[in-house]
């Protein structure tokens, strides 16, 4: 959400940390808020404000209830396609990033 804090959050982030946030394109903290009303509004228990989070709201909802039974089957369908691919790009970014990682680390004094 872009709000001061995420401007300040940004200062620190890692680099992987903003290639993985990357594909997100991310939303206004009015986008938020009315994604947040029309949610409570129309009664849903897990809320959700654009695509991506809709798919994993759909692929983790556990015994929580529905949405919509016909689109959160389709996002559960497409997340059981998609996720796992996105999740391998990601965990090969992180090991990639491994050694950097570990350097900064130590500039930070957590190895003696």
């Amino acid at each position: 959400m872009f709000t001061p804090g995420f401007d300040r959050e940004n200062e620190t982030k890692p680099q992987i940390v903003r290639e993985i946030e990357g594909t997100d394109d991310g939303m206004t903290a009015d986008q938020a808020a009315l994604a947040l009303f029309k949610g409570v509004e129309s009664g849903r228990v897990h809320i959700t404000g654009d695509l991506i989070t809709s798919l994993f709201r759909s692929s983790t909802r556990g015994a929580a209830p529905h949405n919509n039974w016909i689109l959160d089957g389709l996002y559960d369908l497409a997340a059981f396609i998609v996720a796992p691919i996105w999740r391998s790009s990601v965990d090969t970014k992180v090991i990639s990033y491994r050694q950097e990682h570990k350097e900064y680390l130590r500039r930070k004094g957590y190895f003696s």
